[in-house]
């Protein structure tokens, strides 16, 4: 298939993700990588700071690839949930020129946004209905009912929902609303092997700097437990030798 030699390998049929499909590998120093999934790490950028990049940053900015296609750069738009993929997307959306409204109910995630560039802040459940200002477009970058509802009531006519956030269970979506208001509900899926080498480029080019911990690979239950607690804000980057 097409998609196992595009640089699509993410949609690929026979792939194999290590440490999830594969029963081992996943904790290993090193492996073999094929040529047509793998890129070269801009020169000047630590490998500490360019491994959130490989998932969470590509998948961030694959979303604002796709909310390009319907906006411009000086448009507002909308980045619901503000942790570890969604400071991202407010950052590489600066970048591009976007005007960012952020949306978190936690308050250190609030504050990440308004650190990551974010013009404005909010908190939906202190946020009545009446006073939310609809946007060109919307990313979703939180997994649960409550986002997605914002999204439709946050985001003008014809504009882009890109959905990022995978709830735990299956929601519910208002069809009528999405048809009336001209929605687009549009999927992202990590990114491309091209749109990873744009990260990376994007990321040099404008500073963009993930907000991650260096941990040992001693500590990985502990950070196991902080996730689990909603402890940690960015990304935890465990360091292999």
């Amino acid at each position: 298939m097409p998609e196992c030699s595009s640089g699509n390998q993410r949609f690929c049929p026979s792939k194999t993700t290590i440490g999830s499909q594969a029963p081992c590998g996943g904790l290993s120093q090193y492996c073999l990588a094929d040529p047509t999934s793998t890129v070269k790490i801009p020169p000047k950028m630590e490998l500490e700071a360019a491994a959130p990049f490989m998932c969470a940053g590509v998948t961030a900015y694959a979303a604002l690839k796709k909310i390009s296609k319907y906006t411009t750069g000086g448009q507002a738009i909308n980045v619901i949930g503000c942790g570890g993929i969604g400071y991202l997307a407010i950052k590489f959306a600066c970048g591009m020129g976007y005007r960012v409204h952020a949306w978190d109910v936690e308050e250190a995630a609030i504050e990440l946004a308004k650190d990551s560039g974010a013009k404005r802040v909010s908190n939906p459940r202190t946020t009545p209905d009446s006073e939310i200002v609809k946007r060109s477009g919307t990313i979703v970058a939180a997994g649960n009912q409550e986002a997605y509802d914002l999204a439709f009531k946050a985001t003008d006519l014809h504009g882009p929902i890109i959905a990022i956030g995978q709830p735990p269970e299956n929601i519910s979506i208002d069809v009528s609303k999405l048809i009336e208001r001209d929605f687009k509900l549009i999927a992202t899926n990590q990114g491309s092997k091209q749109e990873l080498e744009e990260a990376f480029y994007l990321a040099a080019h404008y500073g963009i700097k993930p907000a991650y911990k260096t941990r040992q690979l001693h500590q990985i239950n502990e950070g196991f437990e902080q996730m689990e607690k909603g402890e940690v804000l960015g990304r935890l980057v465990y360091n292999m030798e």
